[in-house]
């Protein structure tokens, strides 16, 4: 079983392959069938953001079942190979398919690894965006074929350009640190217009008792300034924060905060609740 590129790279393997990289299916077809050996061929590392974990644990429902784990190499490790650096380092992410702030990992970390896909040009323009063009960034894409390229510059220099969908990039910045790893932001730091601001008091307060975690989605209905949205997006830094907000004035105000707080995980919604509250993941 596997992915048309991956059955692609066994061509001459002499046994029926079947074009299926889901769970749920291969897991079905597996049981089906009175063969007793299976292959599932997967890309990199299976522990590393891998569908590898999804179906081993589908599979070892099965009682007479017995699987066997042959690791590949990570992109992490192949790019920094190539590159010829360290990635014990590096804060690591993914970004494919996922919610999550690059900008706010690099203001972070002073390395960072991302696997991203087609977003590569959207990821450089969010770090310019958010001041971050002096950051030096490697892309790697298709790596492993034949058709592998590293490409190697500053965000400015990469921001917009296209690359293809099989890619990640490593970040490397060296003004990095300095950023409060928990709420706490003075209400001066914000950017405030004529719109009301919670105060830092109350915000403090509320964001703490609600405990966000890392990975949840979080709803701020009536966002204002934005100011609880980003310290709520510095929390779940991995997850995602909608700021719901009617006046295009709050708008504009939570975009400038969100760039000035590099909370590229937040994301604005102009509209008024309940409707523009329908289309939304639901939060924890």
């Amino acid at each position: 079983f596997g992915a048309k590129r991956m059955l692609e790279a066994v061509e001459d393997f002499p046994g029926e392959k079947i074009p299926e990289y889901r769970a749920g299916p291969i897991v079905e077809e597996i049981l089906r069938r009175e063969e007793s050996r299976f292959a599932v061929i997967l890309s990199g590392d299976p522990g590393f953001y891998s569908g590898a974990a999804q179906l081993r644990a589908r599979l070892e429902e099965v009682p007479y079942v017995k699987v066997k784990t042959i690791c590949g190499i990570s992109s992490a490790a192949w790019l920094c190979a190539k590159l010829g650096k360290s990635w014990q380092d590096a804060a690591i992410m993914s970004l494919h398919g996922r919610s999550g702030s690059l900008a706010g990992a690099v203001r972070r970390h002073r390395k960072v690894f991302a696997i991203a896909g087609d977003n590569v040009g959207e990821l450089t323009e969010e770090l310019c965006a958010c001041g971050l063009g002096s950051a030096q960034v490697s892309v790697g894409s298709n790596l492993s074929y034949e058709d592998e390229t590293i490409v190697c510059g500053r965000a400015s220099e990469l921001r917009g350009r296209d690359f293809p969908p099989l890619s990640c990039l490593l970040v490397e910045y060296k003004g990095a640190g300095g950023v409060p790893v928990t709420q706490g932001l003075p209400d001066e730091s914000f950017l405030r217009g004529s719109v009301p601001m919670t105060k830092e008091e109350v915000r403090w307060v509320s964001v703490s008792k609600l405990a966000v975690q890392p990975r949840d989605t979080v709803w701020d209905v009536g966002a204002g300034t934005g100011s609880v949205s980003v310290e709520l997006a510095v929390q779940c830094r991995r997850g995602a924060v909608y700021a719901v907000e009617r006046r295009s004035e709050a708008c504009a105000l939570i975009r400038a905060n969100r760039e000035k707080f590099c909370a590229w995980n937040l994301r604005v919604v102009e509209g008024r609740a309940p409707e523009a509250l329908e289309e939304l993941p639901a939060p924890e």
